[in-house]
């Protein structure tokens, strides 16, 4: 049997360049085999900018294209250096990266707050794990990230609230 030899192959390759290209940013590339092609099974890998692999069954994608969409909201504030360093601007920029919309602040008490949605399939929820992530972990190059707190909201709505991501002053 092929399949196996190509299965582990690929997980090979995705471990590969999910170590070496793990601060590019996300991409994806499809996966298959020429005998999986003609039979239309086809995956799509996808790599996010932490190195996080996941993968896609394209019929799985398909289907989820022709139901309607959920989008949830997530609160946030984070605490530390991050007024004055252009933490908003990276978390804009980063946001953006992302495909995420949304808005964020300074506070009064010295933190940065916002909220952000995202739609509820395989990628929006990628996007935002990694976005808590790298709010909790990276920030902007001259901030200290001390505490990072987030709430969750159930389904909002079938529509975004947010056209794009914007820092509110």
């Amino acid at each position: 049997n092929n399949a196996r030899p190509v299965k582990h192959t690929f997980c090979a390759v995705v471990i590969a360049i999910s170590a070496i290209l793990a601060f590019v940013g996300s991409f994806q590339f499809v996966v298959a085999s020429s005998s999986a092609v003609q039979k239309e099974e086809i995956a799509i890998a996808t790599i996010d900018n932490y190195g996080d692999a996941t993968l896609s069954n394209k019929n799985n994608l398909d289907a989820s294209k022709e139901t309607e969409a959920n989008y949830i909201s997530t609160k946030f504030e984070v605490s530390g250096k991050v007024q004055g360093v252009s933490f908003r601007r990276y978390t804009q920029a980063k946001a953006t990266e992302l495909g995420l919309m949304g808005w964020c602040r300074n506070t009064p008490r010295g933190t940065v707050e916002g909220e952000y949605e995202y739609e509820e399939i395989e990628g929006g929820a990628v996007a935002a794990s990694s976005f808590q992530r790298w709010l909790c972990n990276v920030g902007s190059p001259k901030s200290r990230i001390d505490e990072c707190k987030f709430e969750e909201k159930e389904v909002v709505s079938d529509r975004p609230s947010f056209d794009e991501f914007v820092i509110i002053r």
